[in-house]
């Protein structure tokens, strides 16, 4: 509740500081994004383990590697119909008990639209690994 009626952002430039307030704004800034980033890559399953145990020794390379496959399955001719329409009206005599009768033809426009059906299989993975050792590394996550 006191945040509420307390709370007044304004920025840093609209506000009388003082020369290391700059410093100050940065580094919980800079803080703040670090926090974030580890939080995203914690959900990734970059936890405490696998971070202690990376050979500090090496350059540490966090790698993202996809693929995808593409196979053609079958190809379809689907009637497709169209808003367009022609009538066609006749009008015959007709002697009979019912009087006069009308005859209309409708033909209705059909567009034949050919479907091409595939199947896509995407395959991603998130490792990492130390040095050049790729052959040991440690898969985050995958699918």
């Amino acid at each position: 509740r006191v945040l509420e009626v307390e709370r007044k952002p304004r920025l840093a430039a609209e506000v009388d500081h003082s020369y290391g307030d700059k410093y100050a704004l940065a580094n919980t800034v800079t803080n703040t994004a670090i926090i974030t980033l580890m939080n995203c890559l914690d959900k990734l399953g970059l936890n405490a383990d696998i971070l202690t145990a990376i050979d500090k020794t090496n350059a540490t390379t966090l790698r993202f590697e996809a693929s995808a496959q593409c196979k053609f399955i079958k190809d379809v001719v689907v009637d497709v119909p169209v808003d367009t329409t022609h009538v066609e009206g006749e009008v015959s005599k007709s002697t009979g008990i019912f009087g006069n009768t009308t005859k209309t033809k409708v033909f209705k426009a059909v567009k034949h639209v050919k479907e091409y059906h595939y199947d896509l299989e995407t395959n991603w993975s998130i490792s990492i690994y130390s040095g050049t050792s790729i052959k040991e590394k440690k898969i985050l996550k995958s699918r």
